[in-house]
């Protein structure tokens, strides 16, 4: 503020511009029609009101509001940065949106725990390219579907395997895998982590079916 002992007008009443070279200290509302200015409004250095409730630099416009700040038309940053539709409350973000704390969508539809990420989706998830959770832990193809496990896999409830007409509905290929034309034989069950008397280093599929436990051998393309 500057030194200069302020000059009081109780009643101003100005039909054109009005600009204020040092500071403006308004001790009541001021507005265009209570102060009778018709035109501009001009103010050089910092603005204020009450102190720190509003106040605007001069040299950066930096505006900071300390009550509610209520728009009832669209809002837009830099044009297109980020609007603000006020009919709909569409909100579009031209660049990154970062969140420090907890994300949450209509209460519980989408939430997002800021210190560890987790992440709950009460609706459908739909994704239309890749996924890859860890790099090549679990990966699914968009194009084809194919799917990888790199670790086990778990399952609690029914699987069912659909080779759709001449391809095999399960196949495993590898070094360790044999042909068909292996099995001349009719065999016979073998232990667990055990392989085929009459086969050696045949893989298998392990299924539990109540208590028993069926070994199903896989081929390879023959």
């Amino acid at each position: 503020m500057s030194d200069a002992k302020p000059t009081r007008f109780d009643n101003v009443l100005v039909s054109g511009d009005v600009e204020v070279i040092g500071d403006a200290i308004a001790g009541g509302f001021l507005d265009n029609e209570a102060t009778g200015v018709t035109g501009v409004f001009n103010v050089a250095g910092n603005f204020s009101v009450a102190t720190n409730k509003l106040t605007v630099a001069a040299a950066s416009g930096n505006t900071a509001i300390a009550g509610t700040c209520n728009v009832v038309g669209n809002l837009s940053v830099a044009t297109n940065k980020l609007t603000v539709a006020a009919a709909s409350g569409n909100t579009l973000i031209a660049g990154t949106c970062s969140v420090t704390g907890d994300l949450a969508v209509a209460t519980n539809k989408l939430t997002v725990a800021a210190a560890t990420g987790n992440t709950l989706v009460a609706g459908t998830l739909a994704v239309t390219g890749d996924v890859a959770v860890a790099t090549n832990k679990l990966t699914v193809a968009a194009a084809t579907g194919n799917t990888v496990v790199a670790g086990t896999l778990g399952v609690t409830g029914l699987v069912s395997f659909d080779g759709g007409g001449t391809n095999p509905a399960l196949k495993m290929t590898g070094a360790g895998s044999k042909s068909g034309a292996g099995y001349t034989t009719p065999g016979s069950a073998w232990a667990d982590d055990g392989t085929p008397a009459f086969v050696a280093s045949q893989p298998y599929l392990r299924v539990y079916l109540g208590a028993t436990v069926y070994r199903v051998p896989l081929f390879a393309d023959a």
